[in-house]
């Protein structure tokens, strides 16, 4: 545990300590900033209020701020199909500013420990966080912290402390351009597929039109996101990605990133994983709408206490299709090779070859200027969420998002995850075959109201069920052939009067 955290706490200090010299870089540098792809102006288009997605918590209502800055616009409204990122559409807030925030969530768990048997809890948990943003000539920084408490009605199981902190900056200069970004997440309660939990979920991460790692989002094959539901207990994640992209001329552009994540589990049998590797890839923009790439991406997985390791080669065709904020349309598919080595696989051999496929998708249309839809389907390699080691996962998700009013919004989310182990485990409290699935559902509704300049009410439904033949009791997963949770949120976000720094 005291490795972990000092582990997590030097990746923060190193992230820290590039993102504040690369700014300071940034600001002596005198030339005026360019397109840092060298690439045709992206088409005029009007501020729209696009849908939110799972992998976009940008809040895109604050259309006071200046134009989004080129530094954004060439790293993450056009982040490259090639990269660790998905592309933000609309605006992003351009100033340098401290803003604090206060939250209040209540939750109502039909089911709150995610075990065969319910188990009824009211949650209460109070928050603050400290959002920083500073804007350079070439660069940006945000910097992110929320911290709080969890109460519970049943006696000490449900409380609990949540801490989040975040770090990220990007930059351009020239023909370069790219970011580096630290995520660390120590929570209670199962994050599911992208790593969302139920603060995720409610926007609370959001401030001040950011979200806490300022405007990247990662790719959920960046994520140390679990896609399956675990029992009620303390995990930390942490997540270190690094890209680097050259415009090397007008249509053509290389990328490169690495990256590293843990998902660690405490006073469980869960199993701990982690994983390090690298994305490379070439990019060709035919037209400002179509974009083709081939992209190569390594990951080396491996777990705690367990013998086991899992080398994974992905080799990928992709193709874009951009039309300004209305339609973003992406995908990538191609061979998959994976070498497992474990001593106990056979008789005979420490090794295995699987041969298989991957694909990466991904679709979001502003229907019209109030209703936006997203959806998407993903099958890769993933570390099994604690319960297997490794799994072949199956993602699909769907979200429709709706400005009712001026002040009120909705949110509908539905997603799937299909988890098959891939490495078979046996031990005192889990035995997992080969082949073992669990299949998991998520889904909800949500409506905000906007109280004022910076503050908001919120309220909704969220649904969930799993379904497994694997049981684990008493500790970690637990679960006989269903689980099924009921969850009602309620609360507000209190956003104080951002403070301009210079």
């Amino acid at each position: 545990m005291e490795r972990m955290l000092k582990l997590s706490t030097y990746l923060m200090a190193v992230v820290l300590g590039l993102a504040g010299s690369s700014g300071i870089y940034a600001q002596s540098s005198g030339s005026q900033t360019q397109n840092p792809s060298g690439q045709e102006p992206a088409q005029p288009t009007q501020p729209q209020q696009p849908a939110k997605s799972p992998d976009d918590k940008n809040d895109k209502s604050n259309q006071d701020q200046l134009p989004t800055p080129p530094v954004v616009a060439g790293t993450s409204s056009d982040a490259p199909i090639t990269g660790a990122s998905q592309p933000i559409i609309g605006l992003v807030a351009s100033r340098s500013y401290v803003v604090p925030s206060v939250y209040f969530f209540g939750q109502l768990d039909s089911n709150g420990n995610n075990s065969g048997n319910n188990n009824f809890a009211s949650i209460n948990t109070i928050m603050g966080s400290l959002a920083v943003q500073k804007v350079g000539r070439a660069s940006q920084l945000n910097l992110g912290y929320l911290a709080g408490r969890s109460f519970s009605n049943q006696s000490g199981t449900f409380n609990s402390t949540t801490q989040e902190a975040a770090a990220s900056e990007v930059w351009t200069r020239g023909r370069w351009d790219g970011f580096i970004l630290d995520k660390f997440l120590y929570s209670s309660q199962a994050a599911f597929l992208g790593g969302a939990t139920p603060f995720d979920v409610s926007g609370l991460n959001t401030v001040a039109g950011l979200a806490n790692t300022g405007p990247v989002v990662l790719r959920n094959s960046f994520l140390p996101g679990q896609g399956i539901f675990t029992v009620f207990g303390p995990r930390l994640s942490n997540t270190l990605v690094a890209q680097v992209n050259n415009h090397l001329s007008r249509r053509t552009f290389f990328t490169l990133v690495g990256n590293y994540e843990v998902l660690h589990f405490f006073n469980t049998n869960l199993i701990n994983s982690s994983a390090a590797g690298f994305q490379a890839g070439m990019g060709y923009q035919r037209s400002r709408r179509d974009t083709f790439a081939v992209v190569y991406r390594f990951n080396d997985l491996w777990f705690s206490a367990q013998p086991v390791s899992i080398r994974d080669n992905i080799v990928e065709a992709a193709y874009e299709r951009q039309i300004g904020e209305r339609l973003l349309f992406q995908i990538g598919a191609g061979p998959e090779i994976t070498f497992i080595h474990d001593p106990n696989l056979t008789f005979t051999t420490a090794s295995g070859t699987r041969v298989s496929w991957a694909l990466d998708s991904l679709i979001r249309y502003q229907v019209r200027r109030d209703v936006g839809v997203s959806a998407g389907y993903d099958h890769f390699l993933s570390s099994g969420s604690g319960v297997f080691l490794g799994a072949i996962t199956d993602r699909v998700f769907a979200e429709m998002g709706r400005q009712l009013s001026r002040a009120w919004t909705m949110n509908l989310t539905l997603s799937y995850a299909r988890n098959r182990n891939l490495v078979p485990f046996s031990s005192s409290t889990l035995a997992t075959p080969a082949n073992t699935t669990i299949d998991s559902f998520y889904g909800g509704v949500e409506f905000r109201r906007r109280l004022g300049r910076d503050s908001e009410l919120f309220f909704g439904y969220l649904g969930r069920y799993q379904t497994s033949a694997i049981v684990l009791c008493p500790q970690g997963f637990c679960t006989g052939s269903n689980l099924v949770g009921h969850q009602f949120n309620f609360g507000f976000a209190w956003h104080l009067k951002p403070v301009p720094i210079g």
